[in-house]
């Protein structure tokens, strides 16, 4: 692991080859600076722009992600091996790859809940690592993880299973009086409306099919009032139809939003249409970033070489 002073002066550098770049990857990954790594297989999203013009976006209140040659161990397994991207503000982005790849654990590098062995995550220029801890709390504040199991708490209702996203908000006196009345029964109704439940709001998880509680999760986390949206193969214990439905809320709620969306998926084929962006990883490694239109069979047979889980 890098210590402080050559993480600092490695953070300097990397600020320094990168300003006045529109995207600071593609310029820090040039043929004459190229890392002796692995390089992915990458395509530049202008290459690729459509013939009919998309509706235009308003701005995004997201942040700008830069992932720069990052590394994850676990003991002697390296999860993460020497990655590096840019997340634009307001992007829908596919990761793709088998279990095992790394999506799970990239995704929690990106919300703050582990650190890097090596290499850097900024957020709007300041690296992850080197932030204060209310800091890291706001930032994992603003992101909204949907995991691929619920896990409601099966003794609150659903009104206190979706509250719990509000905690981060609140004083620890408020936290304490929700214990004991009802709080914020409108806010909560709208955002179980947002995802057809708003009838069942003071039902328990046990009265709910799978496919309603993952919808009573994702109300949760927009409690919690993100800017980034991580999607943890949310849809990967339901059936087709219901992962259908799940994942076009979750792709209407990051666009009602506008906020940045990571949506780590095998089905490609159910999001190609929806995503800017396919990130996929083998091995631990970047594999493919290129724009949907432009990701081959050859590529996703790369990627998945040795596994059964893609699906289309």
């Amino acid at each position: 692991m890098q210590s402080a002073g050559a993480r600092d002066t490695t953070r300097r550098r990397v600020l320094d080859a990168t300003s006045g770049s529109r995207d600071p990857v593609v310029k820090a990954l040039k043929a004459d600076d190229a890392s002796p790594h692995e390089q992915p297989i990458r395509v530049a999203l202008d290459a690729a722009k459509p013939e009919a013009a998309e509706p235009v976006r308003a701005p995004s209140i997201s942040p700008t992600i830069l992932v720069q040659d990052v590394d994850r161990r676990f003991g002697d397994r390296m999860a993460v091996r020497h990655v590096s991207f840019t997340l634009h503000p307001g992007e829908r982005v596919a990761l793709i790859g088998a279990s095992g790849s790394g999506k799970t654990t990239l995704l929690d590098m990106l919300a703050g809940g582990i650190r890097a062995t090596n290499g850097f995550i900024f957020v709007e220029g300041v690296d992850i690592q080197a932030m204060s801890a209310p800091a890291l709390r706001r930032h994992r504040a603003r992101c909204g993880i949907f995991q691929q199991s619920p896990v409601l708490v099966p003794q609150l209702t659903i009104h206190q299973n979706v509250l719990v996203g509000r905690l981060t908000h609140w004083h620890w006196t408020k936290t304490l009086a929700s214990m004991f009345v009802t709080m914020e029964r409108d806010h909560i109704r709208g955002l179980l409306d947002n995802v057809g439940l708003g009838e069942r709001q003071f039902d328990m998880p046990g009265q709910l099919s799978g496919g309603q509680q993952q919808r009573v999760a994702i109300a949760r986390t927009l409690a919690t009032e993100p800017v980034v949206l991580l999607a943890d193969e949310p849809t990967a214990s339901l059936d087709p139809v219901t992962a259908m439905t799940i994942t076009r809320l979750v792709f209407d709620i990051a666009a009602r939003l506008n906020a940045t969306l990571v949506f780590c998926t095998h089905w490609l084929d159910l999001v190609r249409t929806k995503v800017d962006r396919v990130i996929g990883m083998r091995h631990g490694k970047l594999a493919l970033d290129a724009p949907p239109s432009e990701v081959s069979e050859q590529a996703l047979d790369h990627i998945y070489a040795g596994s059964t889980e893609r699906i289309g």
